[in-house]
């Protein structure tokens, strides 16, 4: 009865891998222009880069343009990582639009949070924006940042351009997949070999 399961289960991982999670990862350019305040510890430099990853219940269809709801998310800029663990909702949105091969060609992804009485957000987009940025600041008195780029003002910010996109998201090959439904038929005939 085991081996019809897992069989079972083989046969199900290797037939139907659109119904289950998948991660989307996506590598920007390292930043172009970085601003830093003497206020907030740390600061961005132009050897870091946002990098995110989004789980979705499943893969985005061919021809989708939408917001969804991640299962999971992290996005980092080499300074903070935010996840969907911190991230406030308000702060957070994913949109993806893909072509008729299912391959995202538009997105955001931008997710934030207060820790400590800093606001601090990370957003990859073509959409909104058009490239990938990432700031902490402290906020003014109506809970925003006051984000004076390129300005001679006092930074109450630091912040980190990359004015440019990074080649799109990938997607883990489906490889891993077959291995697992392999490795568990191997399981069922072991099992089967042994019992005779």
């Amino acid at each position: 009865m085991k081996s019809k399961i897992l069989g079972l289960l083989a046969v199900g991982l290797l037939a139907s891998p659109a119904a289950m999670a998948i991660t989307y990862n996506y590598v920007g350019p390292d930043f172009l222009i970085t601003e830093n305040s003497t206020d907030i510890e740390g600061e961005y430099t132009t050897s870091m880069h946002v990098t995110a990853s989004v789980t979705l219940a499943s893969q985005l269809e061919p021809n989708f343009s939408g917001y969804v709801t991640p299962l999971a998310f992290s996005l980092s800029d080499g300074r903070q990582t935010i996840t969907d663990a911190i991230a406030n909702p308000t702060l957070s949105v994913f949109g993806f639009s893909t072509d008729d091969k299912g391959v995202i060609y538009e997105w955001i992804a931008a997710a934030g949070y207060t820790d400590g009485g800093l606001l601090r957000q990370i957003v990859t987009s073509v959409i909104a924006i058009g490239y990938d940025s990432a700031f902490i600041c402290i906020p003014n008195s109506s809970g925003d940042c006051d984000l004076t780029w390129f300005q001679d003002v006092p930074k109450t910010y630091d912040g980190a351009l990359s004015l440019k996109q990074g080649a799109g998201w990938t997607v883990p090959e489906p490889g891993t997949l077959a291995l697992l439904g392999l490795g568990l038929a191997g399981l069922r005939f072991t099992r089967r070999r042994k019992a005779a």
